[in-house]
């Protein structure tokens, strides 16, 4: 999907989504209902913004341009539509343009297997001509027994040092039953090492499709119960953690 022209309105903080986890269902609902407000319009930087500050007050524009790099888990293996997969649901709840850049069977360090130059590392390029308004940077831990945490620095780096005023968030990874939850921890913690020493936000996902049952498509991928559980956690998470962090970009609800 090729991104759409970005506009020259003024940026304003972000109005979240006060959703949690309490319970599933109701908020799959929630994402899939439609909302005919029209956009709020921006008027300023967030009250208590911290000046310069690279992640603060991205404002409403007219749908902004949310690029999602990540690998089978975001390409949404295991569903039949791109509609089903966490990242369209997050975008569509959120308002964004969703520039989908994932490339299965990748990770932060390696490539696919038949496609070189897709690891993360290498699709930075990629996601900075997208003129993003936010990027978020998932892993499903694809090449676990990697060392991952050169390639993640690069990753988080490139992407700042190229849109020092844009809101960059990385998730900490998703529960797979073939790779060991400690394996999982620590790559969560290579991920927010980097991401703190780059002013990226990490967002702790809790690994929700963890001791669930019937989430699963093929055994590995989720299906679209499980993606759906995946988008709340990660608009729970993302909404949680705007009162102690900046603000970014929402267009005010569920768009159609």
């Amino acid at each position: 999907m090729a991104p759409r022209p970005r506009t020259t309105h003024p940026r304003t903080a972000r109005q979240s989504v006060r959703g949690t986890l309490l319970a599933v269902t109701g908020l799959a609902a929630l994402l899939l209902t439609a909302c005919s407000g029209a956009p709020r319009q921006a008027d300023g930087p967030a009250e208590g913004a911290p000046s310069g500050d690279p992640t603060a007050a991205h404002g409403c524009l007219n749908e902004p341009t949310a690029v999602f790099m990540g690998d089978s888990f975001t390409v949404g293996a295991g569903v039949d539509t791109e509609s089903e997969r966490w990242s369209t649901i997050v975008a569509r709840q959120q308002g964004w343009n969703e520039v989908n850049i994932a490339v299965s069977g990748s990770s932060y360090a390696v490539s696919n297997r038949v496609r070189p130059n897709t690891a993360y590392v290498d699709r930075v390029p990629e996601a900075i001509e997208a003129e993003p308004d936010i990027v978020v940077v998932s892993t499903a831990a694809n090449s676990a027994d990697a060392d991952q945490r050169a390639a993640i620095a690069r990753t988080l780096g490139g992407l700042r040092d190229a849109l020092p005023d844009t809101p960059i968030v990385a998730t900490s990874p998703f529960h797979r039953d073939d790779v060991p939850a400690e394996r999982l921890d620590e790559l969560g913690d290579e991920i927010r090492t980097a991401a703190e020493a780059r002013a990226v936000e990490y967002l702790d996902l809790g690994y929700p499709l963890r001791g669930t049952v019937d989430t699963l498509s093929d055994g590995l991928h989720p299906n679209a119960e499980g993606y759906s559980i995946i988008a709340g956690a990660f608009l729970a998470a993302y909404s949680a953690h705007e009162p102690s962090g900046p603000a970014f970009p929402d267009c005010g609800g569920p768009q159609d």
